[in-house]
């Protein structure tokens, strides 16, 4: 059974027993959600063992029960890989935490080899390359037209020479503006992805709405990503990304500029995960990485 090992990373206690529910997308359509809690192991000053701490909740989206499962489990690994290396000093060199110290180009597979989970991460890293490229004006983008779009959500396609397609979709919802991007190998691919995140982050905007969080001055307590969505959920975010929409956005296709040259990073990331998957990173040359003290680049 090839998913042995994500059971017996559930059963050690290793990451969180998923939580499986139905819920809807922007979009009408009914998809299965499964969320993880990404434990770790803490040995407090004066405590007589170590005690398990649950950290964040990983999720995966799928018309399939069981891939929605999977998804959740890998993200929660990959995560378990992250929050590991990127508090330890030589951890964070040798993964280049110290040039990004988000989870930008890193992906998880629960099957054996590197020709499973590298593609994934070098898709991660490439959407990112794309996406914050486009945000510093290097690349152009045209308005998205593909099927399944909502009826009030907009899009744009970014350009860039990549082998993969990029789009950027948002929406107003009550809550404020959500948005979702991704890449993929074809527009209706890619778009399916980030309508799962669009709809992800309209439902997480709701729940911030139900906690008081209005705007990024409420968000002192939420994680970068946290602040990012609420930042761009404001007026001020939404000017922000209008702007530069407005400046990025042609009438018709344009030549694309040249992509990515050189991975600064292609490598496993090794440690106690790896008994249940295998995770990697990639990061290309030519990436902005975002800051935490410099808020246009909170989503982006």
């Amino acid at each position: 059974m090839r998913e042995a090992p994500l059971i017996r990373a559930i059963q050690s206690g290793f990451v969180g027993r998923p939580r499986v529910f139905r819920t809807e997308l922007v979009n009408g359509h009914r998809v299965w959600c499964a969320s993880t809690a990404v434990s770790l192991v803490q040995t407090f000053p004066g405590a007589d063992s170590p005690v398990r701490i649950y950290l964040r909740v990983a999720s995966g989206s799928h018309p399939l029960r069981a891939t929605a499962i999977r998804k959740s489990l890998m993200e929660a690994l990959e995560r378990r890989a992250f929050e590991a290396c990127a508090n330890d000093p030589h951890l964070r060199s040798a993964y280049g935490f110290d040039l990004c110290s988000d989870t930008t180009g890193m992906a998880a597979h629960w099957i054996g080899g590197h020709e499973c989970v590298r593609p994934l991460a070098l898709k991660e890293a490439t959407e990112r390359w794309v996406v914050s490229n486009w945000w510093d004006g290097a690349l152009r983008a045209t308005p998205l037209r593909v099927r399944g779009m909502h009826q009030h959500e907009r899009g744009i396609q970014i350009h860039a020479a990549v082998p993969f397609k990029t789009v950027l979709t948002w929406i107003d919802s009550c809550f404020g503006r959500a948005y979702g991007f991704a890449a993929d190998e074809t527009l209706e691919r890619a778009h399916a992805h980030a309508h799962v995140e669009l709809s992800r982050n309209v439902q997480a905007l709701g729940r911030g709405h139900s906690l008081g969080l209005v705007g990024v001055e409420d968000s002192v307590a939420c994680n970068l990503q946290e602040q990012r969505l609420l930042y761009f959920a404001s007026p001020d975010g939404v000017q922000d990304f209008d702007d530069r929409v407005g400046c990025s956005v042609s009438p018709s296709k344009w030549s694309c500029v040249p992509g990515p040259k050189q991975l600064l990073l292609d490598t496993e990331v090794v440690g106690p995960w790896s008994e249940f998957a295998r995770v990697w990173r990639c990061l290309w040359e030519g990436t902005r990485w975002l800051k935490q003290d410099s808020r246009p680049r909170f989503a982006f």
